[in-house]
């Protein structure tokens, strides 16, 4: 008796992709610069969205993180988030023009603020938010 197994494409194809999101998990967990500096956003951005299109998310989802990576407003504006939410910058007041001034936390006196559009800034707020939790979840840090 002869029994060949034939593989299902499908089965194949869930493989294929499951390797690649555990070496993309493993990418995510490798990169070394923390998530509050300019090219530890950029790299971790880059691991996310891979597995975002990966998994086949939601396309909305995927438009605001290629905005991160692709407009240097944003990215500044979503950097400035990060660095918020993790405490390491403070409100320094508002200008009379709407931007809302930030502030190294406990940079001395003379030390520039960073300056960004208030209601730009509360819009991203939530997104930057949860994409934190998503990356330690995914390097398992939270």
């Amino acid at each position: 008796m002869n029994v060949t197994a034939q593989a299902n494409p499908s089965i194949l194809l869930d493989w294929t992709r499951l390797r690649e999101l555990v070496r993309l998990l493993a990418a995510l967990r490798e990169i070394r610069d923390p998530l509050e500096t300019p090219e530890g956003l950029r790299q971790a951005i880059e691991v996310v969205l891979q597995i975002a299109a990966l998994l086949g998310l939601d396309p909305k989802l995927l438009e605001r993180l290629r905005a991160i990576a692709a407009e240097e407003r944003t990215f500044n504006l979503v950097l400035a988030a990060i660095q918020f939410l993790l405490g390491l910058i403070v409100v320094d007041g508002q200008t009379d023009d709407g931007q809302l001034r930030l502030t190294p936390n406990g940079a001395p006196v003379d030390q520039p603020s960073i300056e960004v559009d208030l209601r730009s800034f509360l819009d991203w707020l939530p997104f930057v938010l949860q994409i934190i939790e998503l990356i330690l979840r995914l390097r398992g840090e939270s």
